[in-house]
């Protein structure tokens, strides 16, 4: 287990675990042994207090980690490494009432290739089907009467029935298939997302989903279905409490500069004013003073650092002015 801090102070940054820097890897069990994740599980209660979840970040803030982690934690079948996983987390010495209490389902749309609206509706019924059959299997759940050509709402039938735990589904890339955006910018949902996000939330109503998480880059622009149900709540209306779920804060920068092996002080004073200068700033509420760095370019920076560091031919300014050249060329800024 890797050496970890963290603040006890709910809702505030916490943990930052480190033995080498792993930029890209999304499965929290894979990384907690040697890789390096900031830990935000003190958000965890909170998350679980609320029946439908919508967390909107940009590319790059740990959302697909952050949902990983989730279900190791809440996860009844990850209860027996619960020790191994989140020994010197913040959930660890304050475990919420729910821990390891639900069966997890993860429906994963983030890697979708789909280019045009028809062929998104496949690519998407055939995601959804894969994941409630791994579902079945990692639950030991007998599939018989279960007919995938039926709707949402007699498969989740079905499961709640034959499933000895509640049910906690966690949504990642939901806006993989958005086509268009409105005025405000807010995503514009084809009809058969807009359908299926109705369906889960309608079964959140009646009871045979008991929690979702679902998260993406950019807000779902409120259509009839979503707005009637009345159900998902974007994390960010809960005010300063779930701001830093993703994302780095400041001090959890600096703590990882002044982690890292053979960083003098005027390096580590150099490091951060660059960093602050390209991923800093961030912020998803208008009245709050909090900004937050991008995790998976801070990462990758500090990884391509100390590579040409330990090479020895290449400064800290030259890593700048090529990422800056590299983050004009080739990076997508989201900007709120």
């Amino acid at each position: 287990m890797a050496n970890m801090i963290h603040n006890a102070t709910p809702y505030m940054s916490s943990a930052v675990m480190l033995k080498k820097l792993v930029p890209g890897v999304t499965d929290y069990k894979k990384i907690v042994e040697d890789g390096i994740c900031i830990d935000k599980t003190s958000y965890f209660a909170g998350i679980d207090r609320i029946k439908f979840s919508l967390l909107f970040r940009p590319s790059g803030f740990g959302k697909s980690l952050l949902l990983s982690t989730m279900r190791y934690y809440f996860d009844y079948k990850f209860e027996d490494q619960f020790e191994e996983l989140f020994k010197g987390t913040y959930v660890y010495d304050n475990p919420s009432p729910n821990k390891n209490s639900y069966s997890v389902m993860t429906i994963d749309f983030s890697g979708a290739k789909a280019k045009t609206e028809k062929q998104a509706e496949i690519e998407m019924n055939a995601i959804i089907t894969k994941s409630i059959q791994t579902f079945l299997d990692e639950n030991g759940i007998e599939d018989s009467g279960i007919d995938f050509s039926h709707q949402l709402t007699f498969i989740f039938d079905r499961l709640y029935e034959r499933s000895e735990r509640p049910i906690f589904l966690l949504i990642d890339g939901y806006d993989r298939f958005f086509i268009d955006t409105d005025e405000s910018g807010c995503a514009i949902a084809p009809h058969f997302l807009e359908n299926f996000l109705a369906d889960v939330q309608h079964e959140v109503q009646r009871g045979t989903i008991k929690r979702i998480v679902c998260a993406g880059a950019k807000p779902v622009a409120p259509t009839k279905p979503l707005i009637e149900s009345n159900i998902a709540t974007s994390v960010d209306l809960y005010g300063d409490k779930l701001h830093d779920i993703a994302g780095m804060t400041p001090e959890d920068v600096q703590w990882l500069l002044g982690s890292i092996p053979n960083f003098n002080e005027s390096e580590i004073e150099l490091l951060y004013r660059t960093l602050k200068e390209l991923y800093n700033g961030y912020s998803f509420r208008k009245s709050t003073s909090k900004t937050l760095f991008e995790t998976s370019s801070v990462l990758w920076y500090l990884h391509n650092y100390i590579c040409a560091r330990n090479r020895g031919f290449v400064t800290s300014d030259e890593m700048k002015a090529r990422q800056t050249r590299f983050e004009r060329e080739m990076r997508y800024i989201f900007k709120i």
